[in-house]
């Protein structure tokens, strides 16, 4: 993905030299397809040489995100995305798989759809599972020893189980 933008930087100062910097290249792109957010930037006297300048050097700089810590690199991939956004809206030039192998970059596992539904609709949340004994019922009374707790004080025998995984076997 990284390799991407720094391609892209190089494809431009190579073709285009450092003339591309300056030149109208953006403005050409941004004319034809005619958007309303490319109209209003048009508009603004040098701002697409401005733009063609923060390109190239985000497009240089892409490399450093693989080095940030996670909260910058979030911060960053979120610019990426803007970046692209932006480009959309502007060019209307869409880089659907560039932007499906971001999320390469994105913590994905603390992504949990099926909890978040549970939340909104107001479902409980299963307890995770643990080796902890519950403190005391809520109607005061004992647990019954067909639902006590595994491992939680040896009150039921698994002599026919073997132990769970990671858990060290009792004497």
């Amino acid at each position: 993905m990284i390799c991407t933008y720094i391609l892209a930087a190089g494809a431009e100062l190579h073709l285009g030299g450092l003339g591309w910097l300056t030149d109208a290249v953006l403005a050409r792109a941004t004319i034809r397809p005619g958007t309303d957010l490319a109209d209003l930037n048009a508009q603004v006297p040098h701002l697409l040489i401005v733009a063609q300048f923060g390109i190239v050097a985000f497009e240089l700089l892409s490399p450093v995100v693989v080095l940030l810590p996670p909260r910058w690199r979030l911060a960053t991939v979120g610019f990426f995305y803007s970046f692209h956004a932006v480009t959309i809206a502007t060019i209307i030039i869409s880089f659907v798989p560039h932007l499906a192998a971001m999320t390469s970059f994105l913590p994905l596992e603390r992504v949990r759809p099926l909890l978040w539904a549970r939340r909104l609709t107001g479902l409980a949340t299963p307890a995770p599972a643990t080796d902890v004994p519950p403190a005391d019922p809520p109607d005061g009374g004992t647990v019954p020893p067909d639902q006590a707790p595994v491992g939680a004080g040896g009150e039921r025998a698994l002599d026919d189980q073997a132990p769970a995984a990671g858990r060290p076997v009792r004497p």
